[in-house]
This record gives C-alpha cells, sequence and structure tokens, in this order.
C-alpha cells in the first residue's frame, strides 16, 4: 500500500511542475488580467509544440484519416494540417508517458504498462477532444434551427433573396450558427450559391441543418417553400421539446 502511495504522490509531483506555469502572487491582478490577454502556453505545451515541430516531417496519414481531420478541423477554424495535429497527438503521448520512465526501475511490468496505457490514453486524447468540441457546436446549432426554419418561412412571403434571408438572421443568432452563416455568405458572393448552402450542411454534419439546406436550395431554384419550412419548423420545435424533457428526464439520474 505504501509503495502505491507514493508511486501516486511521485507521479502527481511530476505532473505538477511539468504543466507549471509560474504564476504572480496577486491573484485577483491574474484573474483580471486573463480575460484580457493571451494566456501563456505552460512548459509542457511548449515542450508538445517543440517536439510536434520536429516530427512532423516524418508523419504520414492515410488518405481516409487525413481527409477526416482536414474536414473537422477546417469545421471548427483551426488552421493547423493535419499532419501537425498528429504530430502534436504523438508528442503529447510521448511526453506524457515520460512521467513514468522511473516505474520500471521499481516494476518493469508495471512501469511499461502505465507509460503504454498513458501514451495510448493521450494519443487519443487529442481527436476525442476535437470531436467532442465539434459535438458540442453541432448541439448549439441545432437548438436554434425551430427559429431559424421559422423565420426563413415568414421572409418568404416578402422575398426569396438568400442573402437577404442568411444576413437579416445572422444579426439575432448565436455565435456557432454566425460563424457558419458568414462562411456561407461569403462563398455565394465569391462563387456559387448552391455550393455555398450545400457545404453549410456538410460543414454543420446534422441531418436537420441538411433537411433545412436543402430547403434553400429549392428556394436558390425558384420553388415555393413556404408550406416546407413549416412542417420543417414544426418538426424542429417537437424534436426539441422530446430534448428537453429527456434531458429533465435524465437530470434526477445525474444528481
Amino acid at each position: 500500500m505504501l509503495k502505491i502511495c507514493s508511486i501516486f504522490l511521485i507521479t502527481f509531483g511530476l505532473y505538477r511542475l511539468m504543466t507549471t506555469q509560474h504564476p504572480s502572487p496577486y491573484k485577483p491582478a491574474i484573474k483580471v488580467l486573463s480575460i484580457r490577454l493571451v494566456k501563456p502556453m505552460s512548459q509542457t505545451e511548449q515542450a508538445i509544440n517543440l517536439i510536434a515541430t520536429a516530427i512532423q516531417p516524418h508523419v504520414h496519414i492515410d488518405h481516409l484519416k487525413r481527409t477526416r481531420l482536414e474536414t473537422m478541423l477546417k469545421n471548427m477554424g483551426h488552421t493547423e494540417t493535419p499532419e501537425y495535429f498528429e504530430s502534436r497527438s504523438i508528442a503529447e503521448a510521448v511526453l506524457m508517458s515520460s512521467s513514468f520512465i522511473w516505474l520500471p526501475l521499481m516494476s518493469v511490468p508495471l512501469g511499461l504498462s502505465a507509460m503504454l496505457l498513458t501514451g495510448v490514453y493521450f494519443y487519443q486524447k487529442s481527436e476525442k477532444k476535437l470531436k467532442k468540441e465539434l459535438s458540442q457546436r453541432r448541439n448549439l446549432i441545432e437548438r436554434e434551427l425551430p427559429q431559424f426554419a421559422s423565420t426563413i418561412r415568414q421572409t418568404l412571403n416578402s422575398t426569396r433573396d438568400i442573402v437577404a434571408i442568411l444576413s437579416n438572421y445572422r444579426k439575432i443568432c448565436g455565435s456557432a450558427l454566425a460563424g457558419e452563416i458568414d462562411k456561407t455568405l461569403n462563398e455565394i458572393l465569391t462563387g456559387n450559391a448552391q455550393a455555398a448552402i450545400n457545404a453549410l450542411g456538410i460543414r454543420v454534419g446534422s441531418q436537420k441543418m441538411e433537411q433545412l439546406t436543402r430547403g434553400l436550395q429549392a428556394v436558390l431554384r425558384g420553388d415555393d417553400q413556404r408550406i416546407y419550412f413549416d412542417l420543417l419548423a414544426q418538426s424542429y420545435r417537437k424534436s426539441q421539446d422530446e430534448r428537453v424533457e429527456q434531458e429533465l428526464l435524465n437530470r434526477p439520474k445525474q444528481l
């Protein structure tokens, strides 16, 4: 038991040393400045970036995985390449597993197992985190779709100008959907409107958004889609009510 406690305390101490950022003693000032200034990278993050930059030229990703990573990174507005993202995942796995490098001196099976499991965990963590961010962003957008569809339906009484419809809703929507509308408007004004609307549904990765974009594409073709958006808004509201009801039912279990 004493041996296990010693291992835990040493590992925790090494982790704290690797992630320290040397804060100033005046914590209230730090809290105020952290809102206005870019947060400094920890020593671990700096080391991860250095290792990732060094190994990036030697990292090769198969076509399917690269396409998937590139799409996810682009949808989240990240500027790094899939190769650099993969390099960071490897660098983080190597660096964090190295905190257990002293364990094999005490127990070879335990030490190697701890290093392997830690490396695998941190290697998979980056992509899981990216997927979680995409899921949260998609949920935020889907919560706005009932109002979005209803607004489009009302606007179609006076205009079928897609740019005007999107620009007007852009003024009142949340930040997640606003970012997507901005991208779509830019693509419409600089390229093909049909392709831009289709890309909106693909970026969000939501079946509900794809239903909405199909209606917008039909509007571009000159079809009367008022009934379609009426039904769509009703379907979205019903789906959202069911989601809220399910969350309320799950709340006692969470508590």
